[in-house]
């Protein structure tokens, strides 16, 4: 990874990820789960400690929900983001 390029811890990024709300009442018909900030934070954190190119990225995060994997990536300094999902009211 470039050395200008500083990485966000792990506990950090899972406390960020944390403090986002999420879904009120999840419609499980429409496959409405959530994604835990624990879980969502390791994904991303292993993505970005495995690619040097991280900040670089372009995320597109389909069915994106209240959009933790979109919001954690573009924490973790993901150049471009575009999260997408039919439910406006869950953006």
């Amino acid at each position: 990874m470039d050395n200008k390029v500083k990485q966000i811890k792990l506990k950090h990024l899972i406390q960020y990820l944390t403090d986002l709300e999420t879904f009120e009442n999840p419609k499980v018909h429409f496959e409405q789960y959530q994604t835990e900030p624990k879980v969502a934070a390791e994904l991303l954190h292993n993505i970005m400690l495995e690619n040097s190119d991280f900040q670089s990225m372009h995320i597109l995060d389909l069915g994106c929900g209240p959009g933790i994997l979109g919001i954690g990536a573009a924490i973790c300094g993901a150049e471009y983001n575009i999260l997408i999902n039919s439910f406006i009211n869950l953006l």
